[in-house]
């Protein structure tokens, strides 16, 4: 058995849809990091799924992820005015907390992706998804459990307050 996450498509195709239909978001700016494919992959899906949902980019901005200092960018992302910024996560680091000192008006939304174990607790402690606002879950391993125990840890792991996304 092989487990792999999710592809850049169904991620980023994954945000522009919660962007959209859950936060009502209508304009939008891209922030990722240009050195990273999986980064540019994400921004792709989002901005293609966003815009057919009747979305606008109103700014597209880069970075290298070992930058630390934004102001420039985040000051050229506010005065398009989006109602939220998309950007990656690919580890929990300081640009996303050095983002968010920044520039206190730009709403930035965490959100990540998690394995449902298969007890039907999330991969990671609730103490590290406090930092977070979203969650996006699904199975990654033990596929062949009963299915009424499958349902069992699916629910569980939507139960889970963060838990926004299956």
């Amino acid at each position: 058995v092989f487990a792999t996450s999710f592809i850049d498509p169904f991620q980023g195709t994954v945000a522009a849809i919660f962007a959209a239909n859950e936060l009502k978001i209508k304009n939008a700016a891209i922030f990722a990091d240009s050195a990273s494919d999986y980064a540019k992959g994400l921004a792709d899906s989002f901005k293609e799924t966003f815009e057919a949902a009747g979305g606008t980019i109103v700014s597209e901005e880069a970075y290298v992820g070992k930058d630390t200092d934004f102001r420039a960018t985040l000051t050229r992302i506010k005065s398009e005015n989006p109602e939220f910024v998309f950007k990656e996560m690919l580890r929990r680091n300081a640009n996303i907390d050095q983002i968010i000192k920044s520039n206190k008006s730009i709403r930035v939304i965490k959100m990540l992706e998690l394995d449902i174990l298969a007890n039907g607790d999330l991969a990671i402690s609730d103490q590290a998804l406090e930092d977070l606002d979203a969650v996006i879950v699904s199975v990654h391993s033990s596929f062949s459990m009963a299915k009424d125990r499958m349902m069992k840890r699916i629910f569980k792991g939507l139960s889970h307050p963060k838990a926004k996304i299956l």
